[in-house]
């Protein structure tokens, strides 16, 4: 697997590895069982990436837990949406589950049963420009 097609979990323990970092300033103080930062506030944040483009061609999707995303709503959590492309950050926004909400409306997506995973059984895969401005996309 070259460079430009390294796995998400690479892009995302880099993205947690600098969250770490800036922890280390006294900029975050931890993380929890089901969120990826614990913010000096004490709220969660949840890490999530997504490709740009697929191999495939089609447009990258940010996949999101039912579970996870009631919890962050209830303890005052965000996520922070990372956007790929090759091997580098190419956006990166910070969401409220509550604008989560709102494009889940907006586009007439519901969540959907994934089978027994870990995170829970309902899921949702957002396609990142219903999230991310493509205008804001570095190229």
């Amino acid at each position: 697997m070259g460079a430009s097609q390294r796995p998400q979990n690479a892009v995302k323990g880099e993205q947690i590895e600098q969250y770490r970092a800036r922890e280390r300033d006294g900029e975050h103080v931890g993380s929890g069982a089901w969120f990826d930062v614990e913010n000096p506030d004490g709220s969660p944040t949840e890490v999530k990436s997504a490709r740009q483009t697929l191999a495939s061609g089609r447009s990258g999707r940010f996949r999101l837990w039912l579970d996870q995303h009631a919890n962050l709503k209830d303890h005052g959590g965000d996520y922070d949406l990372v956007l790929t492309a090759d091997d580098r950050t190419v956006a990166e926004v910070t969401v409220e589950p509550e604008e989560i909400d709102e494009v889940i409306d907006e586009h007439d997506l519901t969540w959907a049963q994934s089978g027994d995973h870990p995170k829970g059984n309902r899921q949702i895969k957002l396609v990142w420009s219903h999230i991310i401005d493509p205008d804001e996309v570095d190229e």
